[in-house]
Formats: structure tokens, C-alpha cells, sequence
């Protein structure tokens, strides 16, 4: 057989097993059982947002540059009557003593608030010792206090604090990001580190490091959120970002006000299949969900 014939049978196979792997990606990324709320798109919607055939989108971007990265987007239309914001908070293990959650796997979190989808939210801290020691071994069950305000309906576990922004919704389902002391009127809130975003200006001092990343953005009015993760710590395939870089991303998906919500190992988003089981469509960095005191998530009313 002629190197010509030879070299045209190679191509040939090589076209065809792309073909396959095309459509077995097309297959895996359309196909998922996502509950009917949820509609998995292959490329951005555009922005400025407008009305899609379902209230919550989904897509992945997987970029080569600067360095690779895989991103996870849930974008929101609060205007639809199906949906609620809901933060999903862990049980308090001691009443009025100093913890005010106890780490939960987040499927169980999401699962027990009927969640749609869900990310996680506020950032947390484990309870001194006898010494006034600190560890960061996050277990399930460990005690806990969560940094920056939390509130799911009627519970407040934690009050709002200078040195954490906010996201609330109000009684009419709009949201907003901002630093605020005291409480606003709200629904539900949850709390990041900081602002990243403010009326369509990324804010600054936000560079390295890379890590995982987990971020929640709104418009002007309030009426659209998005949820964004970004894997991290995964060499060659998602290696993270820093927040200078996550606050431009919330920026060119038509966000005004964005926040930098928990990262690292607690880095995760849920969207439930159609039995109304989360299922975990990111990569956590440590290779199984860490445990959560507090997520971020969307039911049905």
C-alpha cells in the first residue's frame, strides 16, 4: 500500500474518532438529566440578558489562555415566578453557644432544601480550643462559625460584619451586592469576602493567587444573577484564577455588582437531575465535596 493511501486512511480514522469524541461530548454535555428549569447551552448567552426558553441556563467554557481553565456558569432569571433564592444553612450543634452551624456535605445541604442548583457561599472558620487554638480540618460535623451574614427564612446564623459583602434578595425577588451593617430587609443572604464589582467597575488591589474560584454577580436591577465556579489546583486542566481576573470575567457576563463568594477546597456547584438529585457538575480541587456550613441556591417556589 502507498504512503499516499496510508496517509490518507490515517487522516481518515483520525477524522472519524473525532467525530466520535465530538459526539460523545456533545451527548454527555446536552444529555445530562438536569431538572426541566435548567437548560444546558453550549455557548454564552448573550449579554445584555435576555428571556430564555428556560429561567436557568448552564454552560461550561474551557479556555487554553492564559493558562487552562474550566468554568462552570449558571446564569438566573429571578423574574420567573417558578423560582426562590434560598440559602441553604446547616443545623446550629449548640444553641446559644459559640457555633452557629455544623459542617454538612453540601449534596445533603442542596438535597434538603429541594434545591435546583446551588454553590457554595460563605467562608467559615472552626472554634478555638481549650489553648485558643484554631485548626483547618474540615469535617463533616465540626462545629463552626460562618463569617458574614447568613440568612435563610427564619434564621439569621450569622449577622452581617464590615469585612464580608453581602448578597441579598428582597420580598419582590431582586437581589443586590453590597457591604452592609445592619441588615437590610431580605429573604435570604449570604456573604463573601469582597466586593469585586461595583456598578460596572472592577474594583482593585484584586491579584494573585490562582486558586478555585466561586462567584456571585447581579445587574442593575437586580432581576438577573449569575453563579460562576472556576476549578482550580488542577494541573493542565483548570488551574484557577485570581480575583483581578474573576471580577473581569463577572464583568463580561453582563454583571454590574459581583462578589467573591468562599474558593479553594470549597469550590462547588450543584445542579439537581430530573429526580431532584444534586449531582456536582464542577471538579473540587480536593476530590470530593468538602463540607459546608452555608450554599447559595435556587428552588422551586
Amino acid at each position: 500500500m502507498s504512503a499516499g493511501i496510508l496517509a490518507s486512511l490515517s487522516e481518515l480514522l483520525g477524522a472519524i474518532l473525532s467525530a466520535g469524541a465530538a459526539l460523545t461530548a456533545a451527548q454527555t454535555h446536552s444529555g445530562l438529566p438536569f431538572d426541566p428549569l435548567v437548560l444546558a447551552v453550549e455557548t454564552p448567552p448573550p449579554a445584555p440578558p435576555v428571556e430564555a426558553s428556560a429561567p436557568i441556563l448552564y454552560w461550561q467554557e474551557t479556555r487554553a489562555e492564559p493558562r487552562p481553565l474550566r468554568l462552570h456558569v449558571l446564569r438566573i432569571d429571578l423574574a420567573n415566578p417558578a423560582l426562590a433564592v434560598t440559602t441553604c444553612i446547616a443545623a446550629d450543634p449548640d444553641g446559644d453557644g459559640p457555633a452557629e452551624a455544623a459542617l454538612e456535605n453540601p449534596l445533603e445541604l442542596a438535597a434538603a432544601a429541594h434545591a435546583v442548583v446551588a454553590v457554595n457561599a460563605n467562608a467559615f472558620g472552626g472554634l478555638p480550643d481549650a489553648q485558643g487554638r484554631r485548626d483547618s480540618i474540615w469535617t463533616e460535623d465540626k462545629p463552626v462559625e460562618i463569617l458574614g451574614w447568613a440568612r435563610a427564612p427564619g434564621r439569621d446564623a450569622s449577622l452581617p460584619a464590615a469585612a464580608y459583602a453581602s448578597l441579598w434578595v428582597n420580598a419582590e425577588g431582586r437581589a443586590a451586592i453590597a457591604h452592609v451593617r445592619p441588615s437590610p430587609p431580605a429573604v435570604a443572604a449570604a456573604a463573601g469576602f469582597s466586593q469585586i464589582l461595583r456598578d460596572g467597575r472592577v474594583l482593585g488591589g484584586h491579584g494573585p493567587p490562582l486558586h478555585p474560584r466561586t462567584a456571585a454577580g447581579v445587574d442593575a436591577s437586580g432581576r438577573w444573577l449569575w453563579l460562576l465556579v472556576v476549578d482550580g489546583r488542577q494541573s493542565g486542566v483548570s488551574e484557577g484564577m485570581t480575583t483581578l481576573e474573576l471580577a473581569e470575567q463577572m464583568k463580561t457576563l453582563g454583571c454590574d455588582d459581583a462578589l467573591n463568594l468562599d474558593g479553594g477546597g470549597s469550590t462547588i456547584m450543584l445542579i439537581a437531575d430530573e429526580a431532584g438529585r444534586p449531582q456536582i457538575v464542577n471538579r473540587p480541587s480536593g476530590g470530593s465535596p468538602r463540607p459546608l456550613p452555608v450554599m447559595l441556591a435556587i428552588r422551586r417556589r
